[in-house]
């Protein structure tokens, strides 16, 4: 649930016990109302907060040479990549690697530590990885089809 949905539920909610508090009186039922009115008015008040606040936590991709980069919104299917089929790419996902963009800029060394210490045990050579996402990144897919016409299994 984002932060936007989340506020509206709270200011519906805060705005239905303030309603509640007020009108409470008026149905002969004492007591309760300032209670449910202080409810509602603190509700109204975070959920307005809400959405005026923007998200401050930011997903970093993996590093490369120790400068971390901000993820973009979306996922690249890296199965696009030769040599990386749905189970690598989960794994790849998982690590931080979720663009072209992001195995364009890795070196091959770092992502073979990386899937081999996350428990990947088949044999998988990312030797030609960046090179082949740098081509993606770019919508050279001509290129890359080229490139792959000479992989074997994703080894040059």
């Amino acid at each position: 649930m984002n932060n936007k949905t989340l506020a509206i539920i709270l200011i519906v909610l805060g705005l239905i016990l303030v309603l509640v508090g007020l009108l409470g009186p008026a149905q002969g039922i004492v007591g309760w109302e300032w209670a449910v009115l202080i409810v509602g008015i603190l509700l109204l008040i975070v959920g307005i907060l809400l959405l005026f606040v923007k998200g401050t936590a930011t997903e970093a991709e993996p590093t490369t040479l120790g400068a971390a980069v901000p993820v973009a919104a979306k996922t690249d299917d890296l199965t696009r990549i030769e040599g990386i089929g749905p189970r690598l790419q989960g794994i790849l996902y998982e690590l931080g690697y979720k663009t072209y963009a992001s195995l364009a800029n890795t070196n091959p060394d770092q992502l073979m530590a990386a899937v081999k210490a996350a428990g990947f045990k088949a044999p998988f050579d990312p030797a030609s990885w960046p090179q082949q996402a740098t081509l993606a990144a770019a919508g050279s897919w001509d290129d890359l089809k080229e490139l792959q016409d000479r992989l074997s299994g994703g080894r040059m």
